[in-house]
């Protein structure tokens, strides 16, 4: 098995989009990201929550965001604990159903303790015809995408930020 493993090496400042709304204290973190061409083309993405004081990282949610253009594959996500040397059990995956529409999918959560404070997200194109196409149902075709994050303590309002430190598989 062939794991390619590659630190981001672009400022996370031009990676990562943060925001916090007035009366919201929980902030959206999010990172841009593309699947080639092929049906097979998968990213995954770990990323580490890092700690507050007082904080136990016992879970993380993402969702993802179609972006242009627009293609026929659905694009998916899931979630999972990092075990320290692998992704743990992914969750059940979300689709974004919409393709460039500025809406993300449902979200995905995974509701345990992670090695580090470390997560996996799982990023996939699955056959389908997205806004109105015709004709067979495809995973082909380059998909865009925005991944929206947190992680915290279950139950508590405040959320460690998440940072986007490796993709472990990119194809």
């Amino acid at each position: 098995m062939c794991i390619k493993l590659s630190i981001f090496a672009v400022s996370l400042t031009a990676l990562m989009a943060a925001s916090a709304y007035a009366g919201d204290i929980k902030p959206l973190h999010g990172v841009a990201g593309s699947l080639g061409n092929g049906e097979d083309a998968t990213d995954i993405i770990r990323f580490s929550c890092g700690t507050l004081e007082g904080v136990t990282v016992d879970h993380a949610f993402a969702t993802i965001q179609d972006l242009d253009p627009v293609q026929k594959p659905e694009l998916n996500i899931k979630i999972a604990a990092w075990t320290g040397s692998h992704c743990g059990s992914f969750s059940t995956a979300e689709p974004d159903t919409v393709d460039d529409d500025g809406l993300a999918g449902a979200e995905v959560e995974v509701g345990m303790p992670a090695v580090g404070g470390q997560f996996c997200l799982k990023v996939f194109k699955k056959p389908g015809r997205q806004n109105g196409a015709t004709g067979h149902k495809t995973a082909y075709g380059a998909e865009n995408y925005e991944i929206d994050t947190g992680c915290g303590q279950e139950g508590l309002e405040e959320h460690a930020e998440p940072i986007f430190d490796a993709y472990i598989k990119n194809q």
